[in-house]
């Protein structure tokens, strides 16, 4: 590992010998041959040199591992390989296994159901919070927006935000107290 990968070499030469020649008319890469040789063996490069970091990294995460889900996943890895020729689906098993987090829609039906079993409301307030932080994003964007020097019609827009936004932010101050038993913006 410590010394240079041969494979550079054939590379380099590889990639320079392609000419018209070879091919009866020139390709779209052939201008941009130069470029892509020089960033395929800097990829390559990369790679070879954090090729032990990387094995060290993973022979850390298979030894934290149950030995027997480590020889599991070895021999799935094994069966991936000898079937993806023919179903190169078959690799999918080298994809994260993370369950996906579950989106806003699902999120929403949960507080709803939740909602609907006894806590009447509280889903509700908690939802319109989450509404105000996005009132709030949007007035940030057209701030930001509007720059420094914001036109007269900008400046009016904001204004009428935020005002409905201090507005909305008051009532749901005097519900927390229904809901929390404490006033909001007391500690």
């Amino acid at each position: 590992m410590g010394r240079r990968s041969p494979s550079i070499k054939v590379l380099r030469i590889f990639f320079e010998n392609q000419t018209t020649a070879i091919r009866p008319t020139v390709h779209f890469t052939q201008a941009y041959k130069v470029p892509i040789v020089g960033r395929i063996i800097q990829k390559f490069s990369r790679a070879v040199e954090n090729e032990e970091k990387f094995t060290k990294y993973f022979s850390e995460l298979s030894a934290s591992a149950p030995k027997a889900k480590v020889k599991e996943w070895a021999q799935e890895i094994e069966l991936a390989k000898s079937q993806r020729i023919r179903k190169p689906e078959a690799m999918d098993v080298m994809n994260a296994r993370v369950p996906q987090a579950a989106g806003l829609v699902q999120t929403a039906s949960t507080l709803v159901d939740q909602e609907e079993r006894g806590t009447q409301g509280l889903v509700s307030w908690i939802r319109t919070g989450l509404r105000l932080e996005d009132t709030q994003v949007e007035i940030a964007y057209l701030v930001r927006k509007g720059g420094v020097h914001p036109n007269v019609e900008d400046r009016t827009r904001i204004t009428a935000k935020r005002d409905t936004l201090v507005k909305q932010i008051d009532k749901f101050n005097a519900l927390s107290e229904r809901y929390l038993g404490l006033h909001a913006m007391e500690r």
